[in-house]
């Protein structure tokens, strides 16, 4: 049976990998999130495009079709008016806020990326 995943088995390559493995970790434990606004907390959707946003600062956007399709995710850093952003490890990434929660006919309607999402109840 050959297994999944497989150790390097060369010294050099074993002690990068264990040291990119505590890196990501301790990046995942040390980040605080801000504290998240009730108004995004949350499942966003729109067509093909789903923005989920939770309580504890986690952050994930799916959008498009396979072949052609984005995903992304990560820890929610800072929550400015006009923009979301997020860290994978180590580097910062942005979503565009082109229009901030706000109530539309008795839904939550919020605007990312330029697709006007509704908030799942």
């Amino acid at each position: 049976m050959i297994p999944f995943f497989r150790l390097p088995t060369n010294p050099i390559v074993l002690l990068l990998f264990l040291v990119l493995l505590v890196l990501a970790t301790m990046d995942w434990l040390l980040v605080r999130s801000p504290e998240v606004p009730p108004e995004y907390v949350g499942s966003w959707v729109s067509g093909i495009t789903r923005l989920d946003i939770r309580e504890d600062g986690i952050v994930t956007y799916r959008t498009g079709e396979w072949p052609v399709s984005k995903s992304v995710g990560g820890r929610l850093t800072k929550i400015e008016p006009d923009r979301l952003t997020y860290r994978v490890m180590y580097i910062p990434k942005h979503l565009h806020i082109d229009v901030a929660p706000h109530p539309k006919d008795d839904m939550w309607v919020m605007t990312v990326e330029g697709k006007e999402l509704w908030r799942i109840p």
